[in-house]
């Protein structure tokens, strides 16, 4: 959907880098002031309508309340398919991580595969990440990759409900909590 936005000239303003244009004097515009807003209206309905068109008939319902509004139609849907919540973001770097060839897949096919998870690893990132909090990041899944299952598997679910990010230092407690808390049952 997103390569179709670019293409119609309509992902800016879904994605809010495209804000309504500003005027010398809002109660008396100029004819270029107009021109500028009835295109940047235009734009914004055009974008409307075509997330719209792209959706499945089982999406229109998310999007139902802002159909004259791109932003929030993307906002929407983005909240809805791309949670950027613990379990998910694990779930991507898990598959990162144990990307193999399979017998039968060519290597164009293994770059593509590749290619397809960073992406979904991209997408769950906050907009200012950088290259600390992706040190961070490996070195957290890394310790909880360490743990072996399944007798973890109830200590590294609980780590998935605690919060939607997990640093260091958290993990640094929980494992320290779950050291005291097997000592104390041993």
């Amino acid at each position: 959907m997103s390569a179709l936005l670019k293409t119609c000239r309509e992902y800016l303003i879904t994605i809010r880098q495209d804000p309504e244009p500003d005027y010398v004097d809002p109660n008396h515009l100029t004819y270029q002031e107009r021109k500028d807003w009835k295109e940047w209206k235009e734009t914004k309905v055009s974008a409307a309508g075509t997330i719209y068109l792209c959706l499945d008939e089982s999406q229109k319902a998310h999007v139902k309340k802002c159909l004259d509004d791109p932003e929030e139609m993307w906002d929407t849907l983005k909240g809805i398919h791309q949670q950027q919540k613990l379990v998910t973001w694990f779930v991507a770097y898990d598959n990162f991580f144990n990307l193999k060839k399979e017998t039968d897949e060519s290597l164009p096919d293994l770059i593509s595969c590749g290619s397809q998870i960073m992406s979904r690893i991209h997408a769950l990132r906050p907009s200012h990440f950088g290259l600390q909090q992706l040190e961070e990041e490996l070195l957290v899944m890394a310790l909880i990759r360490t743990l072996p299952q399944p007798e973890f598997s109830n200590f590294v679910m609980s780590l998935f409900l605690r919060s939607d990010k997990l640093t260091l230092k958290g993990l640094s407690t929980a494992f320290h909590n779950e050291e005291n808390n097997q000592k104390l049952h041993a």
